[in-house]
């Protein structure tokens, strides 16, 4: 569904160039549920703008659903934003609109499509998401948590086929935000949707089987899952109930790009007390394992 290989982004003014992306490679199979994870400033909004043609990379090469999205006009990333991808935002606001009830709002996205049948289509996406009850309330009558199941079904409504989520638990609480993410993983079970959640909290990372973790504008390592959610899931009665150990559910990858370039993810930098630059050994003991040691003390200079 996606493949990102290089991906650069430099913003400029008249007096500044700031790199928000430095080579960035991402690969999301179809029908795919995975996450993002990265820090503020790590280039993880800055991607999810490319990924919803809301913004162009500077160089590289980006392609979704078969669309090379580096060549599209104004009119076709149009086209491709109505028809191929939905957005769940954070800010709510930018969800809804706050003068049309539930119902209507989800109706909005459909104004322009040819077919009819669009209330009867929401009135599907309102189901689907838990929201029968819901139909005739506005924004401000619903909680955040329901306002985030409303603008899911908003997302759904032009059946795209990747789905976006930027920081869909960000806004809620505990309970609530895991009741957002049964909601993503229902809809990518039951319609094959493609969904990529953008976040910075690494604990959503126990409820996906794959979280790619961005730092520095670059893909820096993936957490894996050893055994899939669904075969968790089955295996637990109340999986929520349960203190997931990252290390226990994941394994982590370091990930090396094209041109062998790697990122030693943070914890294991500051565990090394590596600050800044720094030569290190690498010896392979077999053909299996790498070790990393660290070296002796290298004058600033010499790093």
């Amino acid at each position: 569904m996606i493949y990102a290989e290089n991906l650069v982004k430099i913003y400029k003014t008249s007096d500044i160039e700031v790199v928000a992306l430095q080579g960035l490679d991402l690969t999301v199979d179809d029908g795919e549920l995975m996450a993002i994870i990265g820090n503020s400033g790590s280039g993880k909004s800055t991607l999810l703008n490319m990924l919803g043609a809301l913004d162009k990379p500077s160089a590289g090469k980006l392609m979704v659903d078969g669309q090379d999205l580096l060549k599209f006009d104004g009119r076709q990333a149009m086209r491709y934003q109505r028809e191929t991808v939905g957005f769940v935002w954070q800010n709510n606001a930018r969800n809804l609109l706050p003068y049309l009830s539930a119902l209507d709002n989800i109706e909005v996205p459909m104004l322009f499509a040819p077919s009819g049948g669009k209330r009867a289509r929401a009135k599907e996406l309102l189901e689907l998401v838990g929201m029968s009850h819901r139909a005739k309330s506005k924004l401000y009558q619903l909680s955040g948590g329901e306002q985030q199941r409303i603008a899911i079904a908003i997302a759904l409504a032009n059946r795209p086929r990747l789905l976006l989520a930027d920081e869909p638990t960000g806004a809620v609480d505990t309970n609530t935000g895991k009741r957002i993410l049964e909601t993503l993983r229902m809809i990518n079970r039951e319609l094959g949707t493609t969904i990529v959640i953008v976040t910075h909290d690494i604990a959503l990372q126990n409820s996906v089987d794959r979280v790619v973790a961005i730092r520095d504008g670059r893909t820096s390592s993936e957490f894996i899952r050893k055994t899939s959610y669904a075969q968790q899931l089955s295996d637990l009665e109340d999986l929520y109930d349960r203190t997931a150990d990252t290390e226990q559910s994941h394994d982590e990858f370091v990930v090396m790009d094209a041109s062998g370039h790697i990122q030693l993810p943070r914890p294991y930098l500051d565990r090394m007390q590596l600050r800044g630059r720094a030569k290190l050994r690498v010896t392979m003991p077999d053909e299996r394992t790498i070790a990393v040691e660290k070296p002796e003390t290298i004058p600033q200079s010499d790093s």
